[in-house]
């Protein structure tokens, strides 16, 4: 059975545990798994797996127990449920900052998942692809006050340091003999299959950006282009 932290499904989860214990234990039913969690009906558990019904966070937390979770992956699994159910972006947001805090806060998180954690982190804040264009143009060293600066609008220092970190742990950025960091690789491309939260998150952290640079900087400090096309 794949760890529950590999999943982005609550009911895909449900689904593997579902014929994982069934393989494993010839009895195994959806009246079992119901008896399991506390509920009477056998048939709830099957409607929740085919999306006919959701789960509240009392009958997710029963479902985590049932299926022997541990507390960490019972948090993640309620996160999860919370994501899968959202009804807005917004909830959806905090219900995957949720998940991704989770996971890195367990030691049974998968090292595969890991991984994956800090590649959506790089587009999970605006300015760790610009911290990443800088470090190309520039003869960085380790100053990250006056790397910082070079931000607009305005980040820490602490935020450059962390951005640079993270461009390390993925491979994206290198220190020369010399000590000074360069690209590893001169474009990057989240790929056609790369979609999540954070790539959400990150488009409209730059839409606000430009919003707020046509407002705030001078034409000449600034481009904003547009094409209409007819297809």
């Amino acid at each position: 059975m794949e760890s529950v932290f590999l999943y982005s499904d609550y009911r895909k989860y449900m689904n593997d545990y579902f014929v994982y214990k069934k393989q494993e234990s010839y009895g195994f039913s959806y009246q079992s798994f119901a008896d399991a969690a506390g509920f009477k009906s056998r048939g709830f558990i099957y409607r929740v797996m085919k999306g006919v019904k959701n789960l509240s966070p009392a009958s997710s937390r029963q479902v985590a127990k049932a299926m022997d979770l541990a507390k960490k992956e019972i948090d993640y699994f309620q996160a999860l449920v919370e994501f899968n159910q959202a009804r807005d972006n917004y909830a959806r947001h905090v219900a995957y900052e949720k998940m991704v805090e989770v996971k890195r806060s367990s030691r049974r998180t998968p090292d595969i998942a890991l991984l994956t954690d800090d590649q959506i982190e790089m587009h999970s804040r605006w300015y760790h692809p610009v911290v990443r264009s800088l470090i190309g143009i520039t003869e960085f060293s380790g100053d990250y006050q006056a790397l910082a600066e070079m931000v607009t609008p305005a980040i820490t220092a602490g935020q450059a340091k962390k951005s640079v970190r993270l461009l390390c742990r993925l491979g994206l950025i290198e220190t020369g003999e010399d000590g000074v960091f360069r690209l590893t690789n001169t474009t990057v491309s989240t790929g056609d299959e790369y979609q999540s939260m954070a790539l959400q998150k990150y488009y409209g952290e730059c839409f606000d950006l430009a919003e707020q640079a046509m407002n705030t900087m001078a034409s000449s400090q600034r481009n904003v282009t547009g094409l209409t096309l007819g297809l």
